[in-house]
């Protein structure tokens, strides 16, 4: 099983570095934890 996880954690973080989209990862109080390069795009556009 942990295989398992370590493989779906690399599709995820590969995926996360990648993507045109944004994605970003919250805690439970919806406080962004992390967030892809397309995030470093659009906070740098709006400087």
């Amino acid at each position: 099983m942990s295989n398992r996880k370590n493989i779906q954690a690399e599709y995820f973080q590969q995926t996360f570095d990648i993507s045109n989209n944004l994605i970003c990862v919250l805690d439970n109080q919806f406080k962004i934890k992390d967030a892809n390069l397309v995030m470093a795009g659009i906070s740098s556009d709006h400087d």
